[in-house]
């Protein structure tokens, strides 16, 4: 048989819808049946690629160490560093002494706190120390004791700021490294398998 649209041709193959006489030329192949061209279906179209997943919550994100992370214990981590009023010591205790105490992210967190307040009082009484001690001296005691007002300011504001900035840090599942302070705070919880 001759092909349909060429009569000097040989047919290869037949239409699967009319039965059309076809040369190789002349023959659309879809899923494996030959077809004219009049009635070739469409190219099959791969559907549209999946959309792209929303990236992972913040809050959903598990924090260092592997450990799940609940909505509120973020905010509990970051209220430990505020230590206006003594409510960072109590926060850190409450985390210590409830089930929270189960994730390595808060018992870090609560030990960070503790142990940074309790650097920041031996600095502190330090600093009075040394400050007496030198304001005591003639003539250098005047400019000790100008040194030591400066001091009794800037020193309270740079705390506060570090304490914002770890707050900050706890809030976002995040380490802030300090000198001895984080060492001693990663081991502790560490230490503190629950």
């Amino acid at each position: 048989m001759a092909c349909v649209n060429h009569a000097d041709r040989d047919s290869t193959a037949r239409c699967m819808t009319c039965g059309a006489e076809l040369c190789d030329e002349c023959r659309t192949e879809v899923d494996g049946k030959n077809y004219c061209a009049k009635d070739a279906p469409p190219p099959a179209v791969p559907p549209p690629p999946a959309p792209a997943a929303p990236p992972p919550s913040p809050m959903a994100a598990p924090a260092a160490g592997g450990d799940d992370v609940s909505q509120e214990q973020p905010v509990m981590a970051a209220l430990a560093y505020i230590h206006v009023a003594l409510v960072g010591i109590i926060i850190a205790v409450v985390i210590l002494c409830t089930d929270m105490k189960k994730s390595r992210y808060m018992r870090f967190h609560a030990f960070h706190s503790l142990f940074l307040l309790l650097a920041v009082v031996v600095v502190s009484i330090g600093l009075g120390i040394v400050t007496g001690i030198v304001g005591a001296i003639p003539v250098i005691g005047f400019l000790a004791a100008i040194f030591g007002i400066i001091l009794s300011m800037l020193w309270p504001l740079g705390i506060l700021i570090l304490e914002i900035v770890l707050a900050v840090k706890a809030y976002n599942r995040q380490e802030l490294e300090l000198p001895v302070i984080t060492k001693m705070a990663r081991d502790q919880a560490d230490k503190m398998r629950v």
